[in-house]
């Protein structure tokens, strides 16, 4: 039973990262990754090397106190859309995890590529 209950919790975990993915994607394809949508639920992060912490729009990460933009918003409508093809999905995990939002980007002082050894 333990085993069946982590691995339920490892599928639900699985399914939610996905959905977040998918709303980043979209975000991206309609140029909106770097832009903040009026009504985007915001988190402050900090800067690696950097002295503050800045506003960072979230995407939903499905669970419990998942409180997202306001519906009819700019960023409300746009993430319905976006997760309008996992929707029914995605409502049934509300009862099945806990979670609030994530940042949906995360700000880079210097980023760079290495060739592993």
């Amino acid at each position: 039973a333990l085993l069946a209950d982590a691995a339920r919790r490892a599928d639900v975990d699985a399914f939610a990262a996905q959905v977040f993915n998918c709303y980043v994607a979209a975000r991206i394809r309609a140029g909106h990754f770097e832009d903040d949508l009026r009504g985007d639920v915001q988190t402050r992060l900090g800067v690696p090397g950097g002295r503050e912490a800045r506003p960072v729009a979230t995407g939903p990460s499905l669970g419990g106190g998942h409180e997202g933009p306001a519906a009819a918003s700019p960023s409300g409508i746009f993430e319905a859309e976006a997760l309008a093809p996992v929707g029914s999905a995605a409502a049934a995990l509300m009862d099945a995890r806990s979670g609030g939002r994530r940042a949906a980007r995360l700000h880079c002082a210097d980023l760079r590529v290495m060739q592993g050894s």
